[in-house]
């Protein structure tokens, strides 16, 4: 400030605002009106901050309210959904139903056969809505291959294609995967897929708004590395797609 207000600097100088009265500038009357008016800081609201223990247990709290209030949960109805033969859904895809078209990642974990394919399926009606296309990753091939062979009936109107260590990225097979609207590869084939996506042209990754990531509690086990390093580089090259871990 010593440069700027005052008659002169500490060196000897004119300051900025001596410079600005011999201009005469017209905006000096607003500069000596603004000089002089106190600055003000507004107050942040201070928030109680919460050990990780207290935050835990407020979390753990959250989850069991929820759980208390499913067996008196409304559920949704299939109507809409003729492809489904039960008339409604149950409590995980329903509490599922209101995110299908918000840009969120989720997190779905629930027992087996729970329906957790369902909860996927209904957010991929919203993606291929959008005319986005839709990567599926299972760290099994014969999960891969099933749902291969279910979508393509669930999805019969859309191209699908699937990516295992079975098939070999010819120029056909190449072809078909930037062809495809939905494509299911095991999690190896999309570490190496977006490894190369440059040297194999892989730009279809850059069109995606969906990924599925299922059984992704493998990650904490040895084979864990090849489905993180390759949700990972997705991310650095497509930061729009949501991405949704089933487990």
């Amino acid at each position: 400030l010593a440069y700027v207000l005052g008659k002169e600097n500490p060196k000897g100088f004119e300051t900025i605002e001596e410079k600005l009265k011999k201009k005469g500038w017209e905006y000096l009357p607003l500069f000596e009106e603004v000089k002089d008016t106190p600055v003000t800081t507004p107050q942040k609201e201070e928030k109680p901050v919460k050990t990780p223990i207290e935050g835990l247990k407020q979390g753990i709290n959250e989850a069991v309210n929820v759980l208390k209030e499913i067996p008196n949960m409304a559920l949704m109805t299939t109507a809409y959904y003729p492809c489904y033969k039960f008339t409604h859904f149950n409590p995980i895809q329903t509490m599922t139903y209101p995110f299908k078209g918000e840009d969120i990642n989720l997190v779905i974990g629930a027992n087996t056969s729970a329906g957790k394919t369902v909860c996927a399926e209904l957010l991929m009606d919203e993606t291929l809505k959008q005319g986005k296309r839709i990567i599926y990753l299972s760290p099994l091939k014969s999960l891969t291959q099933e749902k291969h062979g279910a979508w393509k009936i669930r999805f019969k109107e859309f191209k699908i294609s699937i990516l295992t260590g079975d098939y070999v990225l010819s120029p056909e097979k190449s072809k078909e995967l930037q062809d495809a609207r939905i494509i299911v590869m095991t999690s190896e084939m999309c570490d190496s897929r977006t490894r190369r996506m440059e040297t194999e042209k892989n730009y279809w990754l850059k069109e995606v708004g969906l990924v599925i990531v299922d059984e992704t509690h493998i990650l904490s086990t040895e084979r864990g590395h090849a489905v993180e390093s390759g949700i990972m580089r997705f991310t650095s090259i497509n930061r729009e797609a949501r991405i949704v871990f089933l487990s």
